[in-house]
């Protein structure tokens, strides 16, 4: 799979888009740092999971299937860690890989069933991280694995079958988390796009005349430093037409305030019209030279 780049307008969405989108829920650019974020979270799970280890250790011995499973958690999460660090632009193979191996992981400790039983408190964890981090697209799939790898449990783990009861809660948990989460990310989601829209609107009102609904000043003033500025980059000159409309006032005495501004509003327009027919196109100039 190709990493993810700026999207093209109008550009069709493949199924690996619409299953494991890689920009990230609230429309910024690429979700390099966040997964960042994820990485280093995810590492500090680990170690707080080999610490539980420990613990257990000093009252009974380890099976060894979790050590096999500590190992393999520390060298996925430090690995990750490190992969991203190199390479943060995501991609659909290492999304997908990672959010079944930190639901793997998870189910495969709490099949062993006793103490290791509580670690099924991450996989809480992780479907929330992933539906917070990356949308309820994630959500919802990460739910989904941990469920799965659950049922799992039941159906071939003795101390599941003995505590069918226990896991059934565990599964109803993790509906209801889910269901709590998404209402929770459409909301954030429909605030953003209020503030977005509040933005635009505040931006809207500072540079444009309430009354004319044309550029104002301070518009002007900003447009006109950085063409300054461009030009004195590149060397170039920058050229400033001044209009002064005559009987402009008159027209607002007599015709109203609401034809002024139809008449300042249409200027413009005119002007452009009038100098597209004057101008030459290439293909012209070209002949006539």
């Amino acid at each position: 799979m190709e990493a993810v780049s700026e999207e093209a307008p109008g550009r069709r969405q493949g199924f690996w888009d619409r299953l494991l989108p890689l920009r990230h829920w609230l429309g910024g650019n690429a979700a390099g740092g966040i997964e960042l974020g994820q990485a280093k979270t995810r590492l500090m799970c680990t170690f707080v999971g080999l610490c539980g280890f420990g613990v257990m250790r000093h009252f009974s011995a380890l099976p060894a299937g979790i050590a096999v499973a500590a190992a393999a958690a520390s060298v996925y999460a430090a690995g990750y860690l490190l992969l991203v660090r190199r390479h943060p632009v995501p991609t659909h193979v290492r999304r997908g890989f990672a959010v079944v191996m930190d639901n793997l992981i998870v189910n495969f400790i709490a099949y062993f069933g006793g103490g290791f039983a509580a670690y099924t408190g991450f996989l809480f964890l992780a479907t929330v991280g992933w539906g917070l981090r990356f949308g309820r697209q994630y959500l919802f799939i990460a739910t989904g694995i941990a469920i799965l790898g659950m049922i799992c449990n039941l159906a071939m783990s003795p101390y599941w079958q003995e505590n069918v009861l226990f896991g059934g809660t565990i599964i109803f948990g993790l509906i209801a988390n889910t269901i709590n989460a998404s209402i929770l990310l459409g909301r954030i989601a429909g605030g953003n796009r209020e503030l977005a829209g509040k933005i635009e609107e505040v931006s809207r009102l500072a540079w444009q005349d309430q009354l004319t609904k044309l550029p104002n000043r301070p518009y002007f003033r900003d447009r006109l430093a950085q063409m300054l500025a461009a030009a004195a980059r590149s060397g170039r000159q920058v050229a400033l037409l001044l209009f002064d409309i005559d009987g402009f006032k008159s027209v607002n005495d007599t015709l109203g305030t609401r034809r002024g501004i139809a008449c300042s509003r249409r200027s413009p327009s005119a002007w452009d019209a009038g100098s597209a027919r004057r101008t030459p196109s290439r293909g012209s100039a070209a002949t006539s030279s």
